[in-house]
């Protein structure tokens, strides 16, 4: 996967002739001229009886195309294209990856420290509401002794962490919320 800035500082050949700030975008074919000779040409001969006239290209073996660039001076507006390798997967102005992670779609929301720290507190509040209610021996153990609340409360935690994806540790998790003194 290749992913390219939406910004590019590089030589402008137009007036300017000097490394300046350049927008990128991705070079797009226009469509076809009905009027170009070659058309012209193809489509005259095409008419009439014969049938086909010309050979039909059927033998296509790439599975990509290469990508070109299309940049655009900030400055004087001259726009250049540049091309680059071929490649499956393209995308602009996407995310940086860091050093050991994998990028992440921007779509995802992502918390800090703080809100989920807010969340998981809120999920267990939640949690021992519905064990006051419910008739689950399992879900019950949350008003038992601390032993068996904190197996309960990690197996609770476990599963929103699998939902939600919420990081931390069951036991600060506990601590913050006053369940257990400091071990």
């Amino acid at each position: 996967m290749v992913n390219v800035p939406k910004t590019r500082r590089t030589f402008c050949d137009g007036k300017c002739r000097k490394h300046t700030m350049h927008k990128v975008t991705q070079y797009k074919k226009g469509k076809e001229s009905t009027y170009a000779q070659g058309r012209r040409r193809y489509d005259s001969k095409q008419k009439g009886f014969g049938g086909q006239t010309k050979p039909i290209f059927r033998k296509k073996a790439k599975t990509t195309k290469k990508i070109v660039l299309r940049m655009e001076c900030s400055e004087c507006k001259h726009r250049k294209q540049l091309p680059i390798k071929r490649c499956k997967h393209f995308e602009l102005g996407g995310q940086k990856k860091t050093r050991g992670q994998a990028s992440i779609p921007s779509r995802f929301f992502i918390m800090n420290q703080e809100e989920e720290r807010l969340a998981e507190g809120a999920f267990m509040v939640e949690v021992i509401k519905f064990a006051s209610f419910s008739g689950d021996p399992v879900l019950r153990q949350l008003r038992a002794p601390k032993t068996a609340l904190l197996n309960t409360a990690m197996v609770a935690l476990n599963l929103h962490r699998m939902v939600v994806g919420i990081r931390g540790t069951i036991i600060e998790l506990m601590k913050e919320i006053g369940f257990i003194g400091s071990v």
